[in-house]
This record gives C-alpha cells, structure tokens and sequence, in this order.
C-alpha cells in the first residue's frame, strides 16, 4: 500500500483488489487531473482519504511516483478494473445496484451485464447530487431493503467518491461500492 497524502493506493493485482473489495470498502479510481486539483476540491479529497481502496487509474501519476518516489507501481486504471470485475463468474450470483446517472447509460449498462450473463441486478437513476450535501434516502432504502453484495456508482469522478462515502456510512452491512465511473 502506498500513501500519497494519505490516500491509500494498492499496489496489487486485481485478484487481491477483487478479494478485498468483495469484502466490503470503497473502492476509488482517481485520475491524474482530480488528483492534481485536490487541494482546491477538499470535499472530494476527504473522499478519497476515507476509501478503502484507491487504485492506480493515473499513467502520468505513476511515471511521477517512479521519478520522484523512486517507486514503481503497476496502472490499473478504472475501466480495465471494471471490465475485469464484470468477468467474474462469481457475479453471477451475486447481487448488483448500479447506480446510473440518466437513462441512456442505463440502458447501456442493462445490455452490457445481460450480454455478459449477469441477470442479479437492480438499476438507480441517480438525481443530480449536490456535492457539498449528498442526500438520498430513497437510495438508502433501497439498498438497506436489497442489500447489493456489490454497488458499481457509474456517475463519474468528482461526485461519485463522496456518494460512495455517504453509502457506506449509511447501510450498516458490507457492500463492496466501486468508484469506477
């Protein structure tokens, strides 16, 4: 595990990442520009220093490490996380709460988990969440009423982290949340 201002980043393969998330946690994926704007966006910041797990989404930040950290980290970027994780035959069986941010993408997203056999799902159409108060109660119950093994947030950085936070502070089980966007 590697800290950068007290980010938690591993530095591991998507197995292990697989087997710990699958435990419960947030899961972030930050990129090089959300991670060279955190000391202005404090709200998202807070985000990922209280997830469970940040992963190597950044090629740029990791050059930068090895330049100037000496440390060589292997990118796992948030898209091959996810492409990765959705091939896991275990979902299968496995409940799943997407959280979408129009009808659109869900749509798109209903297709992509049918085409890849995964029929244990629910859908969310997320409001437009104000990120200094997320609130959604309606969310909340739904997964307390459900209780997803997994939550995959599809909203996009920035919004998506402190939605993450909220629901795992709110549900009183463990879901794994994945922050992929």
């Amino acid at each position: 595990i590697i800290k950068f201002k007290k980010i938690k980043f591993f530095n591991f393969s998507f197995e292990y990442i697989f087997r710990k998330i699958s435990k419960g946690g947030v899961l972030v994926a930050p990129a090089a520009s959300a991670l060279a704007d955190i000391d202005k966006n404090k709200i998202y910041y807070r985000a990922l220093v209280k997830a469970d797990i940040a992963i190597f989404d950044s090629g740029f930040f990791c050059i930068l490490l090895k330049i100037f950290r000496g440390i060589k980290v292997k990118k796992l970027s948030g898209y091959k996380f996810l492409k990765l994780f959705l091939n896991k035959k275990i979902l299968r069986n496995s409940k799943i709460l997407l959280i979408n941010p129009n009808r659109i993408d869900q749509k798109c997203n209903i297709k992509l988990l049918k085409k890849l056999k995964i029929y244990n799902f629910l859908n969310y159409l997320a409001p437009k969440y104000k990120v200094e108060n997320i609130k959604d109660l309606k969310l909340i119950q739904l997964i307390k009423k459900k209780r997803p093994k997994f939550i995959i947030i599809n909203l996009g950085g920035g919004i998506q982290e402190p939605l993450g936070i909220y629901i795992k502070n709110k549900i009183s089980y463990k879901a794994g949340i994945i922050c992929t966007g």
